[in-house]
């Protein structure tokens, strides 16, 4: 009987790893093609307003006509693309997601991924740093949560400053050189959600969660009937957010994955031409949203590539205590506070388990 359910443990692991992959990749496909539209639809009327002379308005004008067909040869750019993001094998990407406005703590980057591409064949290896890991700032002498060290560096200097912080942490961290970044306010998926007039998603299941987080380290309740539900960006992200069901986490994953295809459809089903003043809003929305350092014209290869990306092509390796058992848990006084920390099991700031583990499973 042991072996039984010792086997059906394991199926439901590899099932919720699969189910990760896919939300995961649902995110990329997202993020790569709102780049895409950003770029492609905000480029020239912010060139005009950068470099052109007063009383060119007109030009503005062209200009967004010229971009309907741009943004018609970005949905089938030829492979030879690739030579616009000019990349030595591999190339490290740094995510960082913070909550944003209306939440308690809005900059905390709760979201720390580095998005390793490999071409021939492509692939991309997804490396999860833990928020609760507990590090040295650099340059100092204080230790706090890695999710922290972008507060720290925005309320120091600004927010270069803050994505500088983390990224130097994260880079002693796994031993990897990062490439490029980029910082993700995530309720920028709720605005777009909203821009698109909601979305209709067929709910499996009531859910009731009378613990939902709220605001001022509150609780509220959530609930929703099962059935088909039309969403506004609000709901759709409690719907996403709540763990309160019988399958915790594998449940959490699979309603990610259900409303980021529902939005991936809809965004497919505008016409570039027919929709371009949603699609500017979307862009322009998204744009404010986002901190990187990639370039305008970097950001075509990076729809390429997560068009061809499939979930069989990401390779996710997990900083974990449960899977890997590379950092372990503590409970430490933060002032009145007692928060859950994660420490390597080699020792605090010392990273070598990690870099060997992320080495071997490149």
């Amino acid at each position: 009987m042991g072996d039984h359910f010792s086997q059906i443990n394991k199926a439901l692991e590899r099932e919720l790893r699969g189910q990760k992959r896919k939300t995961k990749l649902a995110w990329i496909w997202l993020f790569s093609f709102l780049s895409l539209a950003a770029a492609f639809i905000l480029a020239p009327g912010w060139l005009l307003k950068n470099n052109a002379p007063a009383g060119e308005e007109l030009k503005l004008v062209k200009s967004i006509e010229a971009t309907k067909e741009r943004i018609k040869a970005a949905m089938t750019l030829p492979e030879s693309m690739f030579a616009y993001f000019s990349f030595e094998e591999p190339k490290n990407i740094l995510l960082l997601g913070v909550p944003g406005k209306g939440n308690d703590a809005p900059d905390l980057t709760d979201t720390i991924l580095i998005a390793q591409i490999k071409k021939d064949p492509l692939r991309i290896n997804l490396i999860s740093i833990p928020r609760d890991l507990w590090v040295k700032i650099p340059e100092s002498e204080t230790y706090t949560k890695i999710n922290t060290l972008y507060v720290f560096g925005k309320a120091a200097k600004d927010k270069n400053f803050g994505i500088s912080l983390a990224r130097q942490k994260i880079e002693e961290i796994t031993g990897l050189d990062i490439d490029h970044h980029f910082l993700i306010d995530m309720s920028v998926v709720k605005k777009i959600i909203d821009e698109l007039g909601g979305l209709n998603v067929w709910v499996a299941k009531d859910i009731y969660d009378p613990q939902f987080p709220g605001p001022n380290h509150s609780f509220e309740t959530f609930q929703i009937k099962a059935g088909w539900r039309y969403l506004d960006g609000e709901t759709a992200s409690k719907y996403m957010r709540t763990r309160h069901s019988s399958q915790g986490d594998f449940d959490r994953i699979q309603r990610q994955q259900q409303v980021l295809e529902a939005l991936k459809q809809k965004i497919m089903g505008l016409n570039p031409i027919s929709d371009l003043p949603p699609l500017l809003k979307i862009a322009e929305k998204f744009w404010s949203n986002i901190q990187t350092d990639i370039s305008l014209t970097e950001l075509p290869s990076l729809w390429q590539i997560a068009k061809q990306i499939s979930p069989e092509d990401i390779n996710n390796i997990v900083i974990d205590k449960e899977e890997n058992h590379l950092v372990g848990g503590d409970n430490l006084l933060i002032g009145e506070q007692i928060a859950s920390i994660l420490k390597p099991r080699a020792g605090i700031e010392n990273y070598s388990e990690i870099q060997e583990f992320i080495l071997k499973n490149q």
